[in-house]
């Protein structure tokens, strides 16, 4: 028997579990790979110096994006503890399995997300 502060349970809180680890190493590599190659004396190969600015904004945009996954599946956590994760936030209907397993974030049903994306264009 669940108990109110029993911590929620549905299939897919391991997924997005394992998806957050996997995001925690990603930010934490790219992070370390912020810290290039400190130039060696005054001069510095301009071509070294754009590789390590390349570096350095593929990193932050890595790490931008899985912040922003993160902050999507702390969402999905939260619909958990209140029992609709799994159901479309804007229609209430069940979002497809196979959906589900793909994106275990996600908020929105196929139509939805649809609908959504056209009214942006």
């Amino acid at each position: 028997m669940d108990t109110p502060d029993a911590a929620p349970t549905h299939p897919l809180l391991d997924l997005l579990a394992a998806r957050v680890a996997a995001l925690r190493d990603l930010v934490r590599v790219a992070c370390a790979g912020l810290d290039g190659p400190e130039p060696v004396g005054e001069v510095t190969d301009f071509k070294d110096l754009a590789a390590v600015e390349t570096r350095s904004t593929e990193a932050a945009a890595a790490v931008q994006r899985a912040m922003r996954e993160i902050a999507e599946i702390r969402g999905a956590l939260a619909r958990a503890r209140r029992g609709s994760l799994g159901r479309c936030e804007d229609c209430g209907d069940p979002i497809d399995p196979r959906r589900l397993l793909a994106l275990p974030a996600t908020a929105l049903c196929a139509d939805c997300q649809s609908a959504r994306e056209r009214a942006r264009h």
